[in-house]
């Protein structure tokens, strides 16, 4: 969910999820708000982790203008 003052909405993902690689590129299908038909890629860093405490991802997201 983005709430900022530049953006606002949530992202749909689809990815079949390989939890045990560090990178893994999952698509952006769709979404709401400013987010509504969007289509890209993003790229899920694995950062540090203590299960169930605590995770941090590094995310790089690329959306594509498709209307």
């Amino acid at each position: 969910m983005f709430n900022s003052t530049e953006l606002w909405g949530s992202m749909n993902f689809a990815v079949p999820d390989p939890i045990m690689n560090k990178t893994r590129d999952i698509y952006v299908i769709g979404g709401t708000g400013d987010f509504q038909m969007a289509r890209g890629i993003t790229t899920l860093m694995a950062g540090e982790f203590e299960l169930p405490v605590y995770f941090h991802h590094r995310v790089d997201i690329k959306l594509y203008e498709c209307w």
